[in-house]
């Protein structure tokens, strides 16, 4: 096997990634792993990197990278780091001064101001400028000037690597630092292999690239569909401007899927919810990506070449993917400055996130797509959702969804031309599988009792605390008394969902330190049964901060004293003078009550009393 290292490979040629690759996907783990092999790579040793598989591009002395563009950025990153360290006068290596390295590996002057990478992104990728720019930290090439590039995924991988490393070789002195070069320029080797102009690049990428860090369906699809606009009949010009077409698209797609660092988009999350919405389909409960399936191997297939799409159709629906991507982003982020939805769309979007709605998600694209001159309809539709999302997935354990029935509503709306019908159609269908009094009313009495049998029988379960929906409730109630007192927020669902312990507190502790818990009113409560009461609705209580370890299990009165200035539902607590099993009753039919009334569900005296019945283990 004729190995190469990457001194030998960097020879006179330049090397792009061409616009139908992946970008950079590499991670911290990746890092980590490189930085381990090169690391330990002793003097006089080298260590397989793997296959680099090149082809001969149409510019002379450039060949298009199709398979090891991940290790070969991660090495090009690296070296731009450790040289970044050296002034242009330094030797590096042994006959090499940083500027001629700088030659080789990254960039070169080829006319007076005029500067040409070694390596880099055909300028149609959207990780081409970024990566001059902020990669190689230069502003030398006219394409990229004054340009205002988004960030994607990729482009936060690139910055991301340029940080890992640097991070690492901060304090290394500089002979350490030119023997990493070394190593890294000279002992890592690659089995270099370059494409017959004959074969087909297209399928070449997808079979090489599966070995590695394996491509997403959405990175599959891309090339799939420029390849089809090589094999699709039609004129130059409409090949090019598909072609143009579809990586301005996906240009759109990375952009909004990273938009938000805090809250990355999957890939394939968003293809799959867009495919339930654009395709006829029948859900599969049991099968495995069947958006990849049908989109590689039927829709956009390449085995039947009387059967391919038009370019036409290819065109539109990159068009349509494009436009739902902008979308998704902000019903996944209704808060984030940009967003156009107006306040209440928002509010209901935000506790939507706050639940979960993954079932729904498909049919929110499409309203969002085509009904924005429906606020009103399209409110309705967000709240009918929130109340299926809330009583189906909390209280009725064990129930079948018809997935089938809302993926195909998100179809219909998506492609009805008739836009009012359809909407007061979809709404019409939603009431009577949602809020119906009938037959098909969503909610009857005994999933509550299926609930109650489920978290009080079972004895690995801590009663209200082990329920799901305890969270959400909660934090609706508190957000309703913030309404009634009119006053600012004071406590936010992102302090809520990491640690229960922090935010939720047991007012009524577990351990009974103070005599104080065991007067009267407890006499027939003591550490070894006191569960029940415990983990009872109206006894655990949201806090806006962290002073759950303050309060310990201190008696009520010195508990109150911080309740006063805590949360709303703290606060409405503090006006009790005592706390005893009857005001953690009263409280839980306080919660019970508003949650029949804020989700229109009928909660009857006996099943109250069954679910707040401190008993409840022995009485049912």
């Amino acid at each position: 096997m004729d190995l190469k290292s990457i001194s030998d490979i960097f020879n006179n040629d330049m090397f792009r990634i061409p616009d139908y690759q992946r970008g950079y996907s590499w991670g911290d783990d990746q890092l980590k792993d490189f930085w381990n092999d090169l690391e330990n790579l002793t003097d006089g040793k080298y260590h397989y990197t793997g296959m680099l598989t090149v082809e001969k591009s149409s510019e002379a002395n450039t060949k298009y990278i199709i398979d090891g563009q991940q290790r070969i950025t991660t090495v090009i990153i690296l070296i731009q780091v450790i040289l970044n360290k050296f002034e242009n006068k330094d030797f590096v290596v042994s006959g090499g001064k940083k500027s001629s390295l700088v030659e080789k590996y990254l960039y070169k002057e080829i006319d007076d101001n005029v500067f040409e990478v070694i390596f880099g992104y055909s300028i149609d990728n959207p990780s081409d400028c970024f990566y001059k720019k902020e990669i190689l930290k230069l502003d030398k090439f006219a394409e990229c000037s004054n340009l205002n590039y988004s960030h994607t995924l990729y482009t936060l991988n690139l910055i991301n690597a340029k940080k890992f490393f640097e991070s690492t070789v901060k304090d290394l002195e500089k002979s350490i630092l030119k023997i990493l070069f070394a190593k890294l320029t000279t002992q890592l080797k690659f089995n270099l292999y370059e494409l017959d102009n004959e074969l087909d690049r297209f399928v070449t990428f997808e079979v090489m690239n599966n070995r590695g860090k394996p491509l997403t369906t959405l990175e599959l699809l891309k090339n799939r569909l420029i390849y089809l606009t090589t094999l699709t009949k039609g004129t130059t010009e409409l090949k090019t401007k598909v072609r143009k077409d579809i990586n301005e698209s996906w240009k759109t797609i990375y952009a909004y899927l990273g938009k938000n660092p805090n809250k990355l988009i999957n890939d394939d999350k968003f293809l799959a919810d867009h495919w339930k919405m654009y395709h006829l389909f029948r859900y599969d409960r049991n099968g495995s990506n069947p958006e990849k399936k049908y989109l590689l191997g039927e829709y956009f297939s390449v085995k039947d070449l009387s059967k391919i799409k038009s370019l036409t159709e290819i065109s539109d629906y990159v068009l349509d993917i494009q436009n739902a991507v902008m979308e998704y982003f902000y019903i996944e982020n209704p808060e984030y400055p940009e967003c156009k939805y107006n306040d209440e769309v928002k509010l209901w979007l935000s506790k939507l996130n706050r639940l979960g709605f993954d079932l729904f998600r498909p049919l929110l694209i499409a309203s969002f797509m085509k009904y924005k001159e429906f606020p009103t309809e399209l409110l309705k539709i967000l709240k009918y959702i929130e109340k299926y999302m809330f009583i189906k997935f909390n209280t009725m354990k064990g129930s079948r969804t018809d997935k089938t029935l809302f993926y195909t509503l998100a179809k219909d709306l998506h492609k009805s031309e008739n836009k009012v019908f359809t909407i007061f159609e979809v709404l019409r269908i939603l009431e009577i599988e949602i809020d119906s009094n009938g037959k098909k009313a969503l909610f009857k009495e005994r999933d509550f009792y299926n609930l109650i049998d489920e978290l009080f029988r079972n004895e690995r379960k801590d009663g209200w605390y082990d329920w799901k929906g305890l969270k959400y409730l909660l934090y609706e109630y508190e957000t309703k008394l913030q309404t009634t007192y009119r006053g600012v927020e004071k406590l936010k669902w992102a302090e809520i969902t990491k640690i229960n312990e922090e935010t939720f507190e047991h007012i009524y502790p577990q351990d009974l330190t103070f005599n104080c818990w065991k007067e009267d009113q407890f006499s027939n409560y003591n550490i070894e049964n006191n569960k029940q009461l415990l983990h009872s609705l109206g006894n655990i209580l949201l806090l806006s901060k962290s002073d759950n370890s303050s309060l310990k299990n201190f008696c009520f009165e010195k508990k109150n004293s911080l309740f006063s200035n805590n949360s709303y539902s703290a606060i409405e607590v503090s006006r009790n003078q005592k706390w005893t099993p009857q005001t953690i009753k009263a409280r839980g039919e306080k919660l019970l009550d508003f949650m029949s009334k804020r989700w229109n569900i009928e909660i009857s005296r006996d099943l109250a009393n069954k679910l707040l019945d401190i008993s409840v283990t022995e009485r049912i």
